[in-house]
């Protein structure tokens, strides 16, 4: 048998070839207790001396390709435009660092645009957020999606592979066209200029991911998949004597 993440991996195995009698889809979950303990929401506003009406968007993701950076530094450039209050946090590190900085320097929007590297503290960092995004345009699910929602933090995310099994556009975040820095700012600006609706869905991502993405729901899943796969091949064997 062979696990995918989501019904979207799924469809992309069988595409491949893969029998589908052989995939089971059983969705990824998370740990929540680095998220129970008590996080102080102004550890980034301390650190990087943030302005109490700041709004702070954030993205944590391997600057690679795939993950849409890119798109994202040219969404801040239409953000500029509106309002310099929100600030976009890039957590992460990977082969396009260079590149995304110099592209954040050249557009006019490094002063809003901080990349803060690989990090340990990231939930500490998702306590001090504002908003959570996502601008991949090919991604198997986006795990981090569901750190950001155990953080109640409402999440603007792209339209594509296993994301909107997680992200319920209107419900639990706001989902938009892959590679539209345009679509992705007015996501943004949306939940910058309503925070009743972000905090209600951040609310509701924080009720689901906690009843569907769970690592002890992906265990029990995993456990009772095996169990079914041992019983399968007892009564084959058995079939045989």
């Amino acid at each position: 048998m062979i696990v995918a993440i989501s019904d979207e991996v799924r469809e992309v195995l069988i595409d491949g070839g893969i029998d589908p009698e052989r995939i089971v889809v059983i969705p990824s979950g998370i740990d929540f207790s680095p998220y129970d303990r008590a996080l102080s929401s102004d550890y980034l506003r301390r650190e990087l001396s943030f302005a109490p009406d700041d709004f702070l968007v954030g993205i944590v993701a391997h600057l690679s390709d795939n993950k849409g950076h890119q798109y994202l530094i040219k969404a801040t450039e239409i953000l500029k435009e509106h309002t310099d209050r929100i600030k976009v946090i890039i957590v992460g590190s990977g082969p396009l660092f260079m590149e995304l900085s110099k592209q954040a320097e050249e557009s006019g929007v490094k002063d809003i645009v901080f990349f803060l590297g690989f990090r340990e503290d990231v939930p500490q960092i998702l306590a001090s957020l504002d908003l959570f995004v996502l601008s991949s345009f090919l991604e198997g699910m986006g795990s981090s999606i569901l750190d950001a929602m155990a953080c109640r933090l409402p999440v603007v995310a792209t339209k594509v592979g296993g994301i909107p099994e997680v992200v319920r556009h209107g419900e639990t975040g706001l989902l938009v066209p892959p590679r539209s820095p345009s679509a992705l700012a007015k996501a943004i600006l949306r939940l910058y200029d309503n925070r009743e609706l972000a905090s209600r869905l951040g609310q509701k991502g924080y009720e689901v991911v906690h009843q569907e993405f769970s690592a002890e729901a992906m265990a029990d899943r995993i456990i009772l998949l095996y169990e079914d796969l041992g019983l399968k091949k007892w009564i084959k064997l058995h079939e045989q004597v």
